[in-house]
């Protein structure tokens, strides 16, 4: 840190140093007199402690003007002509220190499975299927926010995404004619079911806390009873149109024109007159 003697009107610069690995520092004052000392704060950033509050005691505080016409300057002090030297003019940094960036927090997924429990136990046995198109939803743990969606895949499976730590529930609307199976059978998270039957949270998990360092969490399930998949519709064949007959024209016969006969030439005969003596 840059560390300057200066007259008391501040308008000579007198003598400077640079402290040491420790902060110690010594410029000297050439006679005695009124002078100043300025420190140059490291960074723009940084800035200086309280000035004079340790109580009174001057070996203990900082002669720096935090503020003010005089910032980065001491008061005025005289050096007598018997002082040799003076070593309690201190000064307090406070350095600047960024912020520690906030942790922009990493989705959490949330799933798994919807499944038609066939025999009523309240367990995902083998062979029992899962369900498609079942809506499955996020919500807050206070049940007011509606947070996230997403539809089961021909297996069953769904994920919904929490965008941060926090309380939240995950609900499951019933297909037609369906009911949930009994909650939380057995010890095995992994394959009873997580949604409430009846009462003031029916469809609703009860609330689960997802801390920071949770990625995702595929144990929250549902299993449906009396669930009949509604029937594939038969399509309605389109009957092919017969065709409308083209009318074939039947062309006018020719007439056969009629021959005339050919009449044998005329034939002349010449009569010569006999006269008689």
């Amino acid at each position: 840190v840059t560390v300057q003697l200066w007259n008391s009107t501040k308008t000579a610069l007198l003598d400077s140093a640079t402290t040491n690995a420790s902060g110690i520092y010594t410029v000297t004052a050439p006679i005695p007199g009124s002078y100043r000392i300025r420190v140059l704060l490291p960074g723009s950033d940084d800035e200086f402690s309280p000035m004079d509050a340790a109580g009174g005691d001057d070996q203990l505080d900082s002669d720096i003007n935090p503020t003010g016409t005089n910032f980065g300057f001491t008061d005025i002090f005289t050096l007598a002509s018997n002082v040799i030297s003076t070593t309690i003019m201190d000064a307090g940094i406070i350095i600047y220190r960024p912020p520690t960036p906030t942790r922009t927090p990493t989705p959490i997924n949330v799933g798994n499975f919807v499944w038609h429990d066939l025999n009523s136990n309240g367990v995902q046995d083998a062979g029992e299927p899962g369900i498609a198109g079942v809506t499955v939803q996020l919500w807050n743990g206070a049940k007011t926010a509606l947070l996230d969606n997403a539809t089961t895949n021909a297996n069953g499976n769904y994920t919904l995404v929490a965008p941060l730590p926090g309380d939240y529930r995950v609900r499951v609307l019933l297909p037609s004619g369906a009911s949930f199976t009994t909650l939380d059978v057995g010890a095995n998270d992994q394959i009873d079911s997580d949604i409430n039957p009846t009462g003031t949270n029916f469809g609703f998990t009860n609330v689960y806390t997802f801390g920071s360092n949770l990625i995702s969490i595929t144990t929250i399930d549902a299993g449906l009873l009396n669930f009949a998949p509604s029937p594939t519709p038969t399509g309605t064949l389109t009957p092919t149109r017969t065709p409308t007959p083209t009318l074939t024209r039947t062309p006018t016969p020719t007439r056969t024109p009629t021959r005339t006969p050919t009449l044998p030439p005329l034939q002349k005969r010449a009569y010569l007159p006999i006269v008689r003596p």
